[in-house]
């Protein structure tokens, strides 16, 4: 089989909002919730109860901020529904050979906010920490914010998120070529296609709930 490398690098378009959806995490949130001791702390429907509840939001691989590769896939895979093959039958896209033809060759990509990693070691230390103010000032310093925002639940209740949001960011990474199809053309393409209609993380223009936030621009070399 004929592999193909390429390089890639994804500079922010707009800011980019990360949700992850950590289950540990949950299962903690949970637990501190059910605890008598907090009840008097605890506010439904506050992502400020705790103050750190954000904290599990923010994607990383246990050292840095981080994206995982599978946010990507799922990028480039509707962007690959919108890209018709050559020659194909009627309405056939490269969707599906987005999956098979690609893989980034990590579990993560390397992420920037501006120019620098953010290291994962300063944000462990507001977990147990009850101010969500020291919290937002400490994002600040490494150049993010903790994003505020009102969102209704099944049209009713509203509730107050929070998520890390980074205004200014770049992700970098390796991606295998294995589908002859998938020519270096069409990779561009089908980046550009996920940079401008797909996006990447929370609030996306692909998303469930489609917004404008994680817009990309994307070399290739």
């Amino acid at each position: 089989m004929d592999i193909r490398q390429h390089e890639f690098t994804l500079t922010g378009k707009t800011p980019l909002i990360m949700h992850w959806d950590n289950i540990l995490w949950a299962d903690e949130m949970k637990a501190w919730g059910s605890d008598p001791a907090n009840k008097k702390k605890s506010i439904a429907g506050d992502d400020r109860s705790p103050a750190w509840r954000w904290f599990g939001a923010m994607y990383h691989d246990g050292a840095h901020v981080t994206i995982p590769s599978d946010n990507l896939m799922r990028s480039l895979l509707g962007a690959g529904a919108m890209v018709p093959v050559p020659g194909g039958r009627s309405g056939k896209t490269f969707k599906a050979q987005t999956q098979s033809g690609l893989m980034v060759t990590t579990p993560f990509l390397d992420f920037f906010c501006g120019e620098k990693r953010i290291p994962i070691e300063p944000f462990k230390g507001v977990i147990g920490v009850d101010d969500f103010a020291a919290h937002n000032k400490l994002a600040g310093e490494w150049g993010f914010q903790l994003f505020l925002k009102r969102a209704s639940i099944n049209g009713k209740s509203k509730h107050v998120r929070v998520r890390p949001m980074f205004p200014a960011w770049t992700a970098k990474g390796t991606i295998n070529v294995y589908d002859d199809q998938i020519t270096e053309e069409i990779l561009q393409t089908i980046f550009a296609y996920a940079g401008q209609y797909k996006g990447l993380c929370d609030w996306r223009p692909g998303g469930r709930t489609p917004g404008s936030y994680g817009m990309f621009d994307a070399e290739i070399k």
